[in-house]
């Protein structure tokens, strides 16, 4: 399945963003389970916005053109990493499998950590570098900052002009200039406030993401997306740390804009409810959970995601 954006993900490589603090951010309250609207322009920072033309090397299986990074030699391994984005300096964790092709575009895969974790700890906890997802994919573990006014939560500005947009615009720009990046599958996963960002830049960013794993998150905010992703969720009926509730309110978002049905059928694992009628490449998988790990990724939760990512 191919991603239908693939010349608005060039433009990422046109600018930096920069601008001031964000205001504070919360786990917010208050989704809904209103409808979607897609297409137009986000209000984020200009990365993924602007459409500047770069131009793109490589080519991939099925005809996708990759990245500017495509051909170069660049490090591999699991290694800590930084940048400037947002006039911050901001850390990733980066993991480059030893068998990687600078020839071969290859899937980018983010990992978005909960509150008070870290990039290199999520990597452990999302446990996303197996069979068979691994095969094919470069894994990228941001780090989040304080909070304005909490400076005790480090997370995740959910606002779409602030810091945490822009720094994903940064880091994709610079990874596709760095590694042979396939534009068409660019996915996004998280837990917690992770998962509360994973929705944000699934909506803010749809027009270059191609498909999103939400774990015991909430949101989307906006209320007008870019584009379209496929969606995965988990949500515990026992979650004592974001509503089950919020975790529906998400899945009805995404129901409404992938156009699909209210009619579902059993999935695989059989946790889980396959939304039918949806637009053809752009599932929503709900897979609702209780007395299995509250708040953190059920027990079945990680072969599931990693299978689920692995189709694009």
């Amino acid at each position: 399945m191919r991603h239908r954006h693939t010349a608005v993900l060039v433009g990422v490589l046109g600018a930096l963003v920069s601008g001031g603090c964000a205001p504070e951010e919360d786990i917010p309250s208050g989704e809904t389970g209103g409808a979607v609207s897609l297409g137009g322009r986000g209000t984020g920072g200009t990365g993924a916005s602007t459409g500047a033309g770069a131009s793109a090397g490589g080519q991939a299986a099925g005809g996708s053109a990759g990245s500017p990074g495509c051909g170069k030699t660049s490090q591999t391994g699991a290694f800590q990493a930084s940048m400037t984005s947002f006039g911050l300096t901001r850390g990733y964790y980066l993991s480059v499998p030893s068998t990687y092709d600078p020839n071969v575009p290859q899937r980018l895969v983010f990992g978005y950590h909960g509150s008070n974790y870290s990039g290199v700890r999520m990597r452990t906890y999302l446990d996303y570098e197996k069979a068979p997802l691994v095969d094919g994919s470069i894994f990228v573990y941001p780090d989040g900052l304080p909070l304005d006014g909490q400076p005790d939560n480090i997370a995740w500005d959910l606002s779409a002009n602030g810091r945490d947009l822009a720094f994903f615009d940064d880091l994709l720009a610079k990874l596709m200039s760095e590694y042979c990046i396939d534009p068409n599958r660019i996915l996004v996963g998280g837990q917690s406030f992770g998962g509360l960002m994973t929705n944000e830049v699934g909506c803010l960013r749809g027009n270059v993401v191609r498909a999103i794993v939400v774990v015991a998150g909430s949101g989307p905010r906006a209320s007008t997306c870019q584009g379209q992703v496929a969606v995965w969720i988990t949500h515990g009926e026992d979650d004592t740390s974001v509503p089950f509730a919020r975790g529906e309110a998400s899945r009805d978002r995404w129901v409404a804009a992938n156009h699909c049905t209210t009619t579902t059928v059993v999935g695989d694992p059989t946790q889980c409810l396959d939304y039918q009628g949806c637009d053809p490449g752009y599932p929503v998988i709900w897979c609702p959970h209780v007395g299995d790990s509250g708040h953190q990724v059920p027990s079945f939760g990680r072969p599931a995601y990693r299978a689920f990512f692995a189709q694009y």
